[in-house]
């Protein structure tokens, strides 16, 4: 169990503002709360907190905003994050399949986007951009495989 599961165990952590949590001495949240924390996790907590608090002081983040309220905007504003992702590889893949000696990464490319979308579609929230995604992979992959069977077979000669 690490220090961040056992802060938000104690439930402490949902009703603190974005600037109460940064302004915590954590040391003193340790002792109080009997966690067990080493150097690298309090470290490492001290570092959130000062890029917090930049974030706070740039007017990125509202400081009034609760942890809990900020996470569930996170979690809205991620909701389709994988289905994305697998779109973005099989459009780089669609990309390297017609630039040369590139298009051996296209089979690879494509694979990869079929799999993130594929857990995009079991993760992701937002389902549409993820099924789309994988379609799209499945569809490369399904070509590519077509036209080295085909070259293969016979079927197509170059002169």
């Amino acid at each position: 169990m690490n220090d961040f599961t056992q802060i938000e165990n104690t439930k402490i952590y949902p009703s603190l503002t974005l600037t109460e949590i940064a302004s915590i001495d954590i040391d003193r949240l340790a002792a109080d709360h009997q966690l067990k924390m080493n150097w690298v996790q309090k470290l490492s907590f001290r570092f959130f907190q000062k890029r917090l608090s930049r974030q706070i002081i740039k007017g990125r983040l509202n400081k009034n905003v609760t942890l809990q309220q900020a996470n569930d905007i996170a979690n809205r504003k991620n909701s389709n994050r994988r289905g994305k992702v697998s779109l973005i590889i099989g459009a780089i893949g669609l990309l390297t399949m017609f630039s040369g000696f590139l298009a051996l990464l296209a089979i690879p490319l494509f694979i990869g986007g079929l799999v993130v979308g594929i857990l995009g579609i079991s993760k992701d929230e937002k389902k549409t951009m993820a099924i789309v995604g994988t379609v799209f992979n499945g569809l490369m992959i399904l070509l590519i495989l077509m036209a080295l069977i085909a070259l293969t077979a016979g079927g197509l000669r170059f002169a």
